[in-house]
Order: C-alpha cells, then sequence, then structure tokens
C-alpha cells in the first residue's frame, strides 16, 4: 500500500517536475530511502506563527512527510500570485514527503514548486531557481528540522542575490521599449559626442578618484577640493549633485541608469561643466541638466543593441566593461572600468561606504526611490572594516563583491580605498587620501585642461549623422518585415509547416535578433505554473511599438 503511494505520488511529481528525473525514484536505490517507520509532521503551530500575509513568494528550504497541507492550501488560495518553493537537498526527507498521502494535493496544487539541490555548483543552482520567480515579496524559512543547517544561510546568501540580478533583468527587458527609446533618442546625439572607446590608455599613471555618495564622503570634501590639479575625480549617480554642490571640482561625471531616478539625481546640481561620460541606456531627458562636453560610453554590459549600433556605425575602439562582475548593479563598477581603460594608475575609492551611517546611506538630505522598494534594497547586518557591526543592502553586498572580483582581473594597477568606513572592498588598501597624499598626489598637472583637449580629440569623424539616419531606415525597415511574418505566422496553425518557415524568417531579421531575441522569457515570467506560450499578439504590440518610436525619432 505504502510503496504503491509512493510510486504514485513520484509519477505526479515527475510530471510536474522533470529535473527529478535523474534521481530515479522508483529504482531500488531509491526505495530504500523510504521510512521504515510513518513519522507524519503536522504544520499547522510552525505555519501559523510565520510572519508572510504581505508575503507573495514564500522560499523553504527542506521538506519533510506532513499529515496535512490544509495551512499552505489556506495561505496559497487567498491570492492567485503567491507561491511556495520547497527547496530540498536530502534524499531521505524527499521520500518522507512522498510517502505520505497529503504529497498529492501539495503536487497538484499550480502554486507548489519543488526543486532538488544537487550541490555541485550551489551558486548555479540557485540561480536557475531564482530566474523563475522575478518578482514578488520574498521570504526564505527553513521547514522544521531544518533549522540550524550549515547549509541555510549560504542558501539564503545566493538566493537573495540570484533574486535581485533575475529582477533587474526580468524589469529591464518587461521595460524594453522605454529603453529603446532611450537608446534611439541618444543615437541622435552622436555628432556632438566624444568617443570614449578612442581614449585607452590616455591618461596613463595618472591617479583616479572615484567618489561615491555615502555618509563618509563628507570629511574627505575639502581633501578633494585640493586634489584636482593632482589627481582625476571620477563622480558618479548620487555623487555628482553632491560634489557639484560642495564645489570640489571634478573631471568625470558618470551615469547609466535608464529610469526617471537618474533625472531626479541629476536635476539637483547646482553648476555643471564636467564631462558627462554615459551609456546609451541612459534616461535621456537628463541632457536638461547638463551643459556638458559629453562622451560615449561602448558598454559591453546591457542589451544587443549596443553591438547592433557599433556594427551599423562602425564605431572605433574596445568595449568597456568586459571585465565587470554580473553582480555590478550600480555605476560604481562603470566608472571603475573605465578608470581601468584609461590607463589610471593607483584608483582609489572615496565614498564609497556601502552601508548607512546614523540611518542615512548618502551624505546630507539625498534621498533616492531605491529604498526599500526592491528585493536588492533589503537591509542586511555586516561588518565594516573595523569589524564593527554595520546595516547594510543585499545590493551594497553584491557591489563590493563586484569590485573585488573586478580587482582580481587587473594587474600592475594599485588600489586603495580611502573610505574609512564601512563595508570595505577586498582588494584595495584600506587608506586615507591624506597618506596616499606624498606618494601618488606629488605632481601637479593641469588635468582640467588635459581633459578637456583628450574629449575634443575623440569626437565622432566622417559623415555620422548620415550612417544615424540610415540606422534609423534599417530599424523601420526590419520592423515592418517583423510584424509581416507575425501577421502570416498567426494565421497558420501551430507546427504546420508554413508557420514554422515564417518564424525561422522573423528569427533571421535584423530587428528580432537584436531586441526581441528573448521576448518569450518575458512572457513566461509568471508565479503560478510556467507554461512557455508563443503568444505572437504580446510579440506583435511590443514591435508595433517599437515601430512607433523610431517613426517618432526618425
Amino acid at each position: 500500500m505504502q510503496k504503491s503511494l509512493f510510486e504514485n505520488n513520484c509519477q505526479l511529481l515527475l510530471d510536474r517536475f522533470h529535473t527529478f528525473n535523474y534521481l530515479k525514484l522508483t529504482d531500488k536505490n531509491f526505495l530504500s530511502f523510504l521510512p521504515k517507520k510513518k513519522n507524519s509532521l503536522s504544520i499547522q503551530k510552525w505555519f501559523s506563527s510565520l510572519d508572510i500575509e504581505k508575503t507573495n513568494v514564500l522560499f523553504i528550504y527542506g521538506i519533510d512527510g506532513v499529515s496535512s497541507f490544509r495551512p499552505l492550501k489556506r495561505w496559497l488560495d487567498k491570492k492567485k500570485e503567491r507561491a511556495a518553493v520547497f527547496i530540498i537537498d536530502e534524499k531521505e526527507k524527499l521520500a518522507s514527503f512522498l510517502a505520505e498521502a497529503s504529497a498529492k494535493e501539495m503536487l497538484q496544487h499550480k502554486g507548489i514548486y519543488l526543486f532538488f539541490l544537487q550541490k555541485e555548483n550551489l551558486s548555479d543552482e540557485i540561480s536557475e531557481i531564482a530566474n523563475k520567480f522575478p518578482l514578488g515579496e520574498m521570504k526564505f524559512i527553513s521547514f522544521p528540522g531544518y533549522i540550524g543547517k550549515d547549509l541555510f544561510s549560504q542558501i539564503e546568501k545566493y538566493l537573495f542575490r540570484k533574486l535581485t540580478l533575475s529582477n533587474a533583468r526580468y524589469l529591464d527587458r518587461f521595460f524594453s521599449d522605454f529603453h529603446f527609446y532611450n537608446f534611439l533618442k541618444n543615437i541622435k546625439r552622436f555628432h556632438s559626442l566624444s568617443q570614449m572607446s578612442k581614449l585607452k590608455g590616455a591618461f596613463n599613471k595618472i591617479p583616479m578618484i572615484i567618489c561615491g555618495a555615502g555618509p563618509s564622503l563628507e570629511k574627505n570634501l575639502s581633501s578633494l577640493k585640493k586634489l584636482h590639479d593632482r589627481s582625476l575625480i571620477m563622480a558618479g549617480g548620487s555623487a555628482i549633485s553632491l560634489l557639484s554642490k560642495a564645489q570640489v571640482p571634478f573631471h568625470f561625471s558618470v551615469a547609466v541608469d535608464p529610469n526617471f531616478e537618474e533625472y531626479k539625481r541629476l536635476k539637483q546640481t547646482n553648476t555643471f561643466e564636467a564631462p558627462f561620460i554615459f551609456s546609451l541606456r541612459l534616461f535621456s531627458n537628463v541632457f536638461a541638466c547638463l551643459n556638458g562636453p559629453f562622451g560615449i560610453m561602448k558598454s559591453s554590459i546591457g542589451e544587443l543593441q549596443e553591438f547592433l549600433i557599433d556594427d551599423k556605425l562602425q564605431l572605433e575602439g574596445e568595449f568597456l566593461g568586459e571585465k565587470i562582475d554580473e553582480e555590478a548593479l550600480s555605476v560604481t563598477s562603470m566608472c571603475l572600468a573605465l578608470a581601468d581603460f584609461l590607463g589610471c594608475n593607483p584608483i582609489i575609492f572615496c565614498g564609497m561606504d556601502l552601508s548607512y551611517k546614523d540611518g542615512k546611506r548618502y551624505v546630507g538630505n539625498i534621498r533616492t526611490e531605491e529604498e526599500g522598494k526592491e528585493i536588492g534594497e533589503q537591509k542586511r547586518e555586516d561588518t565594516d572594516i573595523f569589524q564593527n557591526p554595520i546595516t547594510t543592502t543585499i545590493k551594497w553586498q553584491m557591489e563590493t563583491k563586484a569590485i573585488s572580483s573586478y580587482i582580481q582581473k587587473c594587474k600592475g594597477i594599485k588600489f586603495f580605498n580611502a573610505t574609512d568606513a564601512g563595508l570595505g572592498i577586498k582588494g584595495a588598501e584600506n587608506t586615507s587620501l591624506e597618506k596616499l597624499k606624498e606618494k601618488y598626489f606629488n605632481r601637479q598637472n593641469d588635468l582640467l585642461s588635459l581633459v578637456g583637449i583628450s574629449l575634443q580629440n575623440s569626437t565622432f569623424k566622417g559623415p555620422i549623422e548620415e550612417k544615424v539616419n540610415q540606422f534609423f531606415e534599417e530599424c523601420e525597415k526590419s520592423l515592418i518585415i517583423c510584424i509581416d511574418l507575425i501577421k502570416e505566422i498567426l494565421k497558420e496553425k501551430k507546427g504546420s509547416g508554413k508557420r514554422v518557415l515564417y518564424e525561422m524568417d522573423l528569427e533571421d531579421e535584423m530587428a528580432y535578433k537584436y531586441f526581441f531575441y528573448d521576448w518569450k522569457d518575458v512572457t513566461s515570467f509568471s508565479l503560478k505554473e510556467i507554461e512557455i506560450t508563443e503568444n505572437f499578439q504580446f510579440l506583435r504590440s511590443m514591435v508595433e511599438s517599437y515601430l512607433k518610436i523610431v517613426k517618432e525619432l526618425k
């Protein structure tokens, strides 16, 4: 009787979650994990103690034989977007679960998901799980009996980092038409821009100070004012308006965010004449706040359309960002990549607290919309460079790891962290600007003029406006062809020969390959049962939106 129940439940599991096939659940070896004595758990008391009313996705480490599934089912049924995701790593516990009658009801519920960790590459396995759940309020807990297990904290660390990445990527693609608008509008500026990709090694062995907007920056403002002719100074994101207000001369400002938040940050700038370096995805309205001069970065991170424009406009020089870690989600990593590309040495971080101080994340009254709204903004407890307890966020923990990863890939460059507070950066020696003064800030140069001349000498040459106009024509033509092909696809039955041929032609189109290559992923993201449906009506609306943008900006 027990074996028959077990086998039926095994089949249910395999029917829904094909990744369990490798466990060979009905083999004699796995049958040996069946409990000799029934020991069903009641989860009523445990589940009622959980604070999960606002949670949409509940990740649960572990599983076991359960006498009744009702408490979890009641929670799931209250909101259709809820999901319970079991992360399992013990065959014995999985066998106990499958031996219970309650397993059938659980496995048939569309809000239940099961994943088994092989623990061969924990980071990649957790990443696969996180990619299926990019949205919602998340919580990670232990099943009764798993509390205190060493693997819990390791899974938790990976899980929330990967969820942060999954969320960022999903939102990027979901709002891709908005980014496409920025992309095209910024391309129209090419005739007046400098190409940063032409400046490789242009500032060889000149120190570069990369400024963040952390609370510790305030105590370094007076020192920074004295260093504008002894070291290059670069500000990213919120640090741009902060240094501007403090009247600290700086040589480069860098921005990459495609959202309105970037505009609000730059709008706080008082006077602004420093060179402004940006990527094509930048929120295009920010230029209303700036005087320039402007420089464009060829970035290897982000959408494939960056590579398309490089090919069509035949841009010079190399791409920036090949050393950047996937967990880099802030402008700081692009600042670091740019400083490295320019040949700067040493590279010094300042105001990079990556932690709160007295409840503040930035100097003064700077506030952002980021706080507490995203998965990555969840607070975490950690230790600072002096081993004192501090409060940080998941994103900041990811950022220090990403910067450290970049540093490890650099040979012959010295890195220092003159923040003198906060989370710290592995590979960057903790020090102060004052201590670095004698050895690295001992040569006086007119660096502002040097930067200005370098940017003037790296502007676009030749018929760039003609190439841009031609690119717009090609985009419009390819998008129209995509729409025509989708119309033909919608007329044909799924799987028919004609439809297959139309789909192959669609996939060969330039616009599809560079703008819509992952549209099926966008349509398949769901907190309920994921069935990848090729919703060509949705794709058609995406393509028509892109075509409207091209015609508007042409």
